[in-house]
C-alpha cells in the first residue's frame, strides 16, 4: 500500500509541506517487483513538467528497511480519488487533465493506475 503524508519541514531560510511516499522493501515479493520500483525512481527523477509534481530526495533506511520518496506537497490529492469521488469524469475535464501532462506524454512514466497521479488544483 501506498502512503502520502504530508509534513511540514522548516530551516532557517523556508518553512514548505512534502509528500512521502513509503514503499516498505518486505512488500517486494518478486524481482519484478523490485524492478518496477527502480523505475519508477529513475523516471521520476527525470520528469520536469509544470503539472506532474516533482520528486525532491529518495531516502534509503536500511534498518526499517524502506525508501522515502519525498515530493513536493500538491493539495489536489490523487487522481484516482478525484475519479472514485466525481464518478466518471466528463468531457471537458477529462480533457482538461490530459491537456495538462499531454505535451510531455514521451516523457512521461506510465503508470498502471491513476493511483500514482497526483492533482494541482
Amino acid at each position: 500500500m501506498t502512503i502520502f503524508q504530508p509534513l511540514t519541514l522548516e530551516s532557517t531560510l523556508i518553512v514548505y509541506k512534502v509528500a512521502i511516499k513509503i514503499l516498505k522493501h518486505r512488500n517486494v515479493k518478486s524481482l519484478r517487483d523490485f524492478a518496477m520500483i527502480e523505475r519508477e525512481k529513475k523516471a521520476l527523477v527525470t520528469l520536469d513538467h509544470p503539472h506532474i509534481v516533482k520528486l525532491k530526495e529518495i531516502l534509503e533506511d536500511e534498518v526499517k528497511e524502506a525508501t522515502y520518496l519525498v515530493f513536493e506537497y500538491v493539495s489536489g490529492g490523487e487522481l484516482f480519488g478525484y475519479i472514485t469521488s466525481q464518478g466518471r469524469l466528463n468531457d471537458f475535464t477529462a480533457r482538461k487533465f490530459m491537456r495538462q501532462v499531454g505535451p510531455s506524454e514521451k516523457n512521461i512514466y506510465v503508470s498502471e493506475s491513476t493511483s500514482n497521479m497526483l492533482l494541482r488544483i
